[in-house]
């Protein structure tokens, strides 16, 4: 067994920051490792094919991706902004009560950025999120984006048309972000 004495003040120091040191970047696993596995759950599927649409609930079909994927990405590549769409599954994790939260968490988990728009809905929770990046925020504000949602996607989206949700909320959004 290897012991140590500690001879001065500047060794106890020393102790108390490594210790700290090693009991806070445990905590930070721990914590990281929590959400790796809400997100690993709730964001199951295999979508590498796809760069800004994550279809998770299979609420798309297979052409609709394509098409939707190459229309956000010639966007991105003529605007420098990203529009990502994802669905989400209902399970353990995710319900009517987390989903604020969660699709935030999915926003801010995604590769979008500061000049960027993520939708996230669930289908089967029949919610919607729109998260804006920072810059993004300051043209898309809050009154816009609600206005968006509530007189363009979800009149859709109550008569189960959620491709035309999509494509006017997004045509929308694209007719406000100058």
């Amino acid at each position: 067994m290897n012991t140590f004495v500690l001879n001065s003040k500047l060794d106890k120091m020393n102790l108390r920051l490594i210790t700290f040191f090693i009991l806070f970047s445990s905590c930070n696993f721990y914590a990281s490792q929590n959400t790796y596995e809400v997100e690993r759950c709730v964001y199951t599927n295999d979508l590498e094919q796809y760069h800004f649409i994550r279809d998770y609930e299979n609420v798309f079909s297979e052409s609709f991706k394509d098409d939707l994927d190459s229309i956000l990405k010639n966007y991105y590549e003529k605007t420098n902004r990203k529009v990502i769409v994802a669905t989400l599954v209902k399970n353990e994790i995710l319900n009517e009560n987390n989903f604020n939260e969660i699709a935030l968490d999915y926003a801010n988990y995604s590769d979008s950025d500061e000049n960027g728009l993520v939708i996230v809905f669930c289908k089967q929770l029949r919610m919607i999120r729109i998260c804006t990046g920072k810059v993004t925020e300051t043209i898309l504000t809050d009154d816009i984006c609600n206005r968006i949602l509530t007189e363009t996607i979800i009149p859709l989206f109550k008569q189960d048309d959620y491709k035309s949700g999509i494509i006017n909320g997004i045509n929308e959004f694209f007719n406000q972000w100058h």
